[in-house]
Order: structure tokens, then sequence, then C-alpha cells
């Protein structure tokens, strides 16, 4: 061999050298990290009713600046190697996690879920459900960083150059996706949605990031005082029921029951009973609820508090925000001699709910330790079993009582038996086995309600009762007009999927108004003026017998103005044409909900002092 051929043959061998030392080991850890951010992308895609119909490229490239940021900041403390598997390790836990919790509950990973005892033991309960064989095998590429040979040490400052680089990239994108989603942009009506969207990470990183901004610009007193003076002034007064009574007060939140199930078909099909109440008591199928396809705790906080869910629905008000006590319904009953209790058929530190339910001022809280448990569907006690047994505790309290209970059957995945969902399709031809199984579910939910209704018997004549869906579910369009709705007619359509059934029934008589739209923080307002109590100024709901529309509700001015404020407040849409009255119309729900926003804020983050002020 000549010279020049054993030179270019020491080159080649030095080029494979060199390639196995610095390209080969930064290309597999590219890949590795390309997998890991597709991995992430699965999981707004794989979330039950709440799945994303398009994959979102901004939120893979999101996952993969991100993940890459990290990584090279890791190896600036640890060997390559190390580096490369603690990043896998600690982003396919997250993964996993995210993904089964999406799955299981319709709502993304935030901080609070790893920070609380209970909802971390949680989150060990979502990776153990999910241990799937598929999944532990898309966990392969744990194994690829003891199969690259050691990078040399020159490679350190390429991996700092890379890192900057992506974090620059990742920030510049996000920056662009923040823009695209501004306020009042109709495609982006549901912040929630729109971020979960672009993956678990930037849910997660967006929860923390908004929480600790929230928490650090609170309301001061004059802000608040303001607030409450425009909240009251709005707010109509009329007399409250001749009879002065105090009757027992039983409000039963149902889960996942949303306008679309009542409505189905002829309005009987799926949930007979409901339908059934119309006559004699405040029935509405147009009540606004904050969330859709998951999130139950906002829903009973703005129920029970008459307030603003925190976040954007995001953090959970349960988990993240009970270090500090609440006016509630609860409180302002208790204080009106009320005992006042809690029912729940899941363990009692579910959600964080048994600390919850103390803060909102519940004297005792009843949870899946106090009912004989052996009948299980989904995540808890059956309905049926849980129902009854309720029906004997509370008919053992002393009188008068306020029973908050919250189903368990109606939740995601939607427990329901082949037969039910075949009889579904059958009577709705055309609609896929999701929507026939959520049907189904509702159905079997609704005849658990039926026979507590009865078991209730002569308590019903002395009792207030009130029925709620927390939210409705996320649906497959191509369903509905197989199910009888024609959204493309329905002036709702915008808000058809945030549209919960809401039912009291009261054993006096009362007038029952036309008006029959509002939202979820009307409820407590509403049976406070029933019961003629005070309604606390950080109350920001109004009462639905005033014939008044609520904050977040349709509001129809004249008939060239359309407007609705759905709950979380950053969407106005609808007709509106440049009138004085449209624009008087609008100018008024701004209004109003900047102010309620000012004492959510207060009362979620700030100081409390909207319960210090004064009462009317």
């Amino acid at each position: 061999m000549t010279v020049p051929e054993i030179k270019q043959h020491k080159d080649a061998i030095g080029l494979i050298h060199a390639w196995k030392a610095r390209g080969y080991p930064l290309i597999m850890a590219t890949l590795c990290m390309a997998f890991l951010a597709f991995k992430m992308q699965i999981v707004p895609m794989a979330s039950g009713f709440g799945a994303m119909e398009v994959f979102d490229y901004k939120g893979l490239f999101l996952n993969f600046f991100c993940i890459t940021s990290i990584f090279c900041l890791g190896c600036l403390v640890l060997p390559f190697r190390w580096a490369f598997f603690t990043v896998l390790l600690v982003f396919n836990v997250f993964w996993f996690a995210a993904l089964n919790k999406s799955e299981l509950t319709g709502s993304p990973l935030v901080p609070s879920d790893l920070v609380n005892w209970n909802e971390s033991l949680q989150v060990g309960a979502w990776l153990i459900k999910g241990a799937s064989p598929l999944r532990l095998l898309l966990l392969a590429d744990l194994a690829a960083p003891f199969f690259l040979p050691v990078p040399t040490e020159k490679i350190r400052f390429r991996l700092i150059c890379l890192g900057a680089l992506a974090a620059i990239l990742f920030f510049s994108l996000e920056l662009h996706i923040q823009g695209a989603s501004r306020p009042w942009t109709p495609e982006y009506a549901d912040p929630k949605t729109e971020i979960t969207r672009h993956g678990p990470i930037y849910s997660f990183a967006f929860s923390f990031l908004n929480d600790l901004e929230k928490r650090h610009n609170t309301p001061d007193s004059r802000q608040l005082r303001e607030a409450v003076d425009i909240l009251k002034s709005r707010r109509k007064k009329i007399s409250a029921p001749s009879e002065k009574m105090r009757p027992n007060i039983i409000l039963v939140l149902m889960e996942s029951m949303g306008r679309l199930a009542i409505e189905a078909g002829d309005g009987r099909t799926v949930a007979p009973f409901i339908s059934s109440l119309k006559q004699g008591s405040f029935y509405s199928t147009r009540i606004l609820s904050p969330t859709r396809g998951g999130n139950t705790c906002s829903s009973e906080f703005m129920t029970l508090c008459s307030s603003l869910p925190a976040t954007n629905g995001m953090q959970k008000i349960y988990s993240g925000h009970m270090d500090r006590s609440y006016q509630s319904l609860a409180s302002v009953l208790g204080q009106a001699d009320y005992e006042t209790l809690a029912f729940h058929g899941n363990s009692a530190g579910f959600w964080n709910r048994e600390e919850a339910y103390r803060q909102l001022g519940f004297d005792r809280y009843c949870a899946k330790e106090s009912f004989d448990s052996t009948s299980i569907i989904g995540l808890g006690i059956s309905d049926r079993s849980f129902l009854a047994q309720t029906v004997k505790k509370i008919k053992q309290i002393q009188e008068p009582f306020f029973s908050f209970i919250v189903t368990l059957s109606g939740h995601a995945p939607f427990p329901a038996t082949k037969e039910g969902i075949e009889c579904m399709k059958q009577r709705f031809p055309g609609i896929d086995s999701d929507a026939a199984r959520y049907l189904s579910c509702m159905q079997d939910c609704d005849s658990a309600l039926e026979d507590f209704w009865n078991q209730l018997g002569e308590l019903r004549n002395r009792s207030i009762i009130i029925f709620f869906g927390d939210h409705s579910v996320r649906m497959d369009s191509a369903n509905l007009p197989f199910l009888g709705f024609k959204i493309a007619e329905d002036p709702n359509k915008d808000i058809f999927g945030y549209q919960v059934p809401l039912v009291i029934y009261t054993p006096f008589p009362i007038d029952i108004p036309a008006q029959t739209q509002g939202d979820l923080s009307d409820v407590a307002p509403t049976l406070l003026w029933m019961l003629d109590l005070q309604i606390p100024d950080c109350f920001i709901g109004q009462n639905l017998f005033s014939g008044t529309t609520a904050i977040n509700g349709r509001v129809l001015h004249d008939q060239d103005c359309q407007v609705w404020l759905l709950p979380w407040g950053n969407c106005v849409k609808g007709i509106i044409e440049e009138n004085a009255a449209s624009q008087e119309c609008v100018e008024r729900l701004l209004e109003e909900f900047s102010a309620a926003k000012v004492v959510r804020d207060d009362i979620v983050y700030g100081h409390g002092f909207s319960h210090q002020s004064s009462s009317h």
C-alpha cells in the first residue's frame, strides 16, 4: 500500500471515529427527542371526546425545542449519556401520566397534580392503569442512551449552542401562538382546547406560569369595591316568595349530563326522568357551564360559590387553590342554621375534595369510605347504589339540611353494556360507538336519578331539589344530525357544547319565569333569594327568577345584536351591528365581566377583601 493510500485510509478511519464520537450520538439523541415530542402530541389526540381532529405541528415543534433545550442544559452538569437518559426518563413518565389522565378525565396534567400528596397518588394510579403492552413498547427509547458511544468533550460547546438555538425557537414559536390565539377570535374561543392542543408540556407550563402571574397581580380593596358595586347595581331586586320557609336543600350534580343528552331524539329517549320534571319546575337546558368535556370541580366551584372558575379551567380549583376558606352556599346556609353535607362516591382524597369541602364550609363530607362500596362502576360506587344509600343518610339528618350530592357513574369513559350501546345505535341509526356509549351511560344515570327521586318520598314535600349538569361532552359533530340536532340552524350553535340542564323543584308555589338563559353562577343567588337570605357581595350571579340575563348567558338586546360571553370571559361573538343599542349591550357585558374577574381574582388568588365587604 502506497503512502497516499495509507494516509487516505487513516483519514477514513478518522472520519468514522469522529462520526461515532460526535455525529452519531447527536443524531440519535435528536431522533429520540423528536420521537418523544411526537409522543407528547398523542396526548391531545387521545383524550376521548376531547380529541383534536387535526395533528398540531406547532405543538410538535414546541415539544421538540423544549425537550432539546432541557437536554442541552442537562449536559452542562451531567455526562452526555446520563443527561440523555434523565431527560428521556422524566419526559416519558410525564407523557405516560399525562396520556392516561387525559383519557380517564379529559383534562391535562397540571402542577397541582404533582404538588399535593393525594393528587400525586392519583398520578401513580394513572400510571398503573395505563400500563398496556403497546404503551410500554413506546417506552423503548429509554434504552437508547446505553447503546450509544460516549461522545468527546468537544461536543459540549456544540450542545450549548444547540440548546440556545432551541430555546430561541421555542419562545419565538410560543409568542407566535400566543398572538394567534388572542381574545375575541372565534376559532380560539376555548382557551383550554387551544392550550392543550399544543401538548402536555405547553399546557403544564402555561398552567404554572398563569397561576403564578395571577397570585402576584391581585386586585386591591379599591378595585374590588368598584367591581362589587358594578355587579350589585346590575342585579335586579325583586321581592322574595311570600311564604317564608326553611325547606331542606338537595343539590344534585349530574356528571357529564349536557343538553346533548337531554334533547337527543324527541327529548324523552335518553333522559325521560329529567325531561318529565319540566312541568311545575324551573327547567332549562340552556344553562352555560364553564367547561366542556371535563373538569367537574370548576363547575362545582362556580355553582357553590357563584364565581368564575380559576385559571381558564387549566389549574384545578380544588387541588390548587384550597389554601383559604370561601363564601359558598354551604357557609351561608350554615350560618342560617342548616346542617350542611357533601356526598360523593369516590375516595375522600380524590381531587382534594376532603379539604375543598372543608374550606367551602361543609360540616361533613361522606365519601366512598362512608358507603357500602360493593357495587362499583367506573371510578366509584354506582349511582344507583350511591344514591340509594345517600337517601338513607339524609333522612337521618336533622332538618333543615343542605345536601350536595355529586354523582359519578356518568364520568368518562362512560361505562355501558354492549346491549345498551347496541340499543342506542338502533334508536339513532348512524351514530358511532362513542356516541352510543355516552347516551347509554346517560340513560342509566337518568334511571338511577328517578329511583332516587322516588326513594325521597315525603321528603320532597319539605325540600327544594335542584338537578344540574356539570358539563357536556365533546362528540364528533357528524353524530348530531342523527340525534335530531340541526346545529347549523341553531342560533346558539357557538355555545351548544357548553349548555347543561338545570331543574329547580320547589314544594311551595312560585312564578316560573319565561327567561331561562343563565349559567351555573346563577344557582346560588337564585336559591338564596328563594330562602330570603342575603346574597354575599362576592357572588357574581343573577337571580334566575328575576327575568334578567346572567353575566355569561346569551344576550339578545335587539334584532341586530347577539352576544355571548362564555364563562372564562375571553370571547364575545355573534352579530354586532354598528348601532347604539348593540354597542351599549357589548360594553355592559364587558364591564360586568371585568368586574366578575376582579372578584374572582380576589377570592381565589388575593386577600379575600370581598369576604369582608358589606352585605346587601
